[in-house]
């Protein structure tokens, strides 16, 4: 939503959610400024002056979803209120070393490496965040393979590199930064940017206690998190340092980490299933302390970011908070799964959603894609 002044200053007091289903369009905005502890610091728009509101769909449940997003403020069309509904799914990937893609739950299966030459064994996956209906695979060599409506954007796959490939996050989808990008990280730190994914600084040259063994975006696609397997976390463009590991005694080394879909937390979990909460990510339980066939190799956060996955190296797979088991590999005789894919990534909806404004606010549609809403929505003051 664009929200523009007219007539005279308009004063924005807050920006909320309200209806059956809140929690899954989590929003970000400069209609309003952050204020301590949660809080929204008013923002005066002059004549003419636009603030923007982006919501995005995080689906807790395959049916329809709904919230309705409130804007307070002072002026005659006080509040403006904004219908958006859609259609969630709720499933994930499972990848193995060789190449094996499996779906789980409502993922969808478009294709894999089983059974075909590689060069280096596979060591991560990324579903697409334009829609979700495609995925990479990522070799160690730097090797991408697209599936579905995965882009291939480049690769490192037959160049000299001082340390191998371990893992790789996507473009959000939205915003400046372009669509079906991504990013890829070494064990050094080293990162490497694709398809117009902005480079924001790597650990590639620097003294590490630990190899680098994950990454992940912000919302925004402006900034990124490295992590380590001592649990020591690295910062880079507009990706906040919440707290680490790092210098602590572990039971187990850190296999991975994923961020909340405010970007303004991130979870680390350890071999032995041992899950640590930084910033606003939410402690769901863990299989800390309880007996595993196999170590933990990765973790994938649900859609609303209020639970998560575990998988194991025997594809056992393990929910918490409000992600659903869908299904696993533990009776499957593997013992070579690599990660973790969401089909629901936090900024993707499927099919499509239809977005309803209300007649408060005089709201009229300008643009729909599957991962924003925007509005031209002129606010008349007093």
């Amino acid at each position: 939503m664009q929200l523009t002044a007219t007539g005279g200053p308009v004063s924005i007091t807050s920006v909320s959610l309200a209806g059956a289903n809140p929690g899954e369009f989590p929003v970000q905005t400069d209609c309003v400024q952050p204020g301590p502890s949660g809080s929204q610091i008013t923002r005066v728009l002059a004549p003419g002056d636009t603030c923007t509101i982006a919501v995005h769909f995080a689906p807790a449940q395959r049916d329809g979803r709904g919230a309705e997003v409130d804007v307070a403020n002072d002026s005659a069309d006080n509040p403006v209120r904004i219908a958006v509904q859609a259609v969630g799914t709720v499933g994930y990937e499972l990848v193995e070393a060789d190449g094996s893609a499996r779906g789980f739950g409502d993922a969808r299966e478009f294709g894999d490496m089983d059974r075909q030459p590689l060069n280096a064994p596979i060591v991560d996956t990324a579903n697409t965040t334009v829609d979700g209906d495609g995925y990479w695979l990522l070799g160690g060599d730097g090797g991408i393979f697209s599936f579905g409506n995965a882009t291939f954007q480049g690769s490192t796959g037959g160049q000299p590199l001082n340390a191998p490939l371990i893992g790789m996050a996507p473009t959000p989808g939205h915003g400046a930064v372009p669509q079906n990008a991504y990013w890829l990280v070494a064990t050094d730190g080293g990162v490497f940017s694709f398809g117009g994914a902005p480079f924001w600084g790597s650990m590639g040259g620097q003294p590490l206690n630990a190899p680098i063994v994950g990454m992940a975006s912000t919302p925004s696609g402006n900034g990124y998190w490295l992590v380590a397997s001592d649990g020591g976390v690295f910062a880079f463009g507009d990706a906040s340092f919440h707290g680490s590991l790092g210098g602590l005694a572990l039971n187990a080394p850190i296999v991975g980490m994923a961020a909340t879909p405010t970007g303004h937390g991130y979870w680390l979990t350890a071999s032995d299933g041992g899950v640590f909460n930084f910033g606003d990510a939410g402690f769901f339980n863990s299989m800390g302390g309880t007996k595993l066939v196999a170590p933990i190799v990765d973790f994938a956060p649900s859609p609303t970011g209020q639970g998560y996955w575990l998988v194991g190296a025997d594809g056992g797979v393990f929910g918490f908070g409000d992600a659903p088991f869908r299904g696993g590999l533990g009776d499957a005789d593997v013992d070579d799964v690599v990660a973790i894919a969401a089909t629901a990534p936090p900024v993707a909806s499927i099919p499509p959603p239809s977005v309803t404004p209300t007649p408060v606010g005089k709201a009229t549609q300008m643009a729909t894609s599957h991962h924003k809403w925007q509005y031209a929505t002129p606010i008349r003051s007093k």
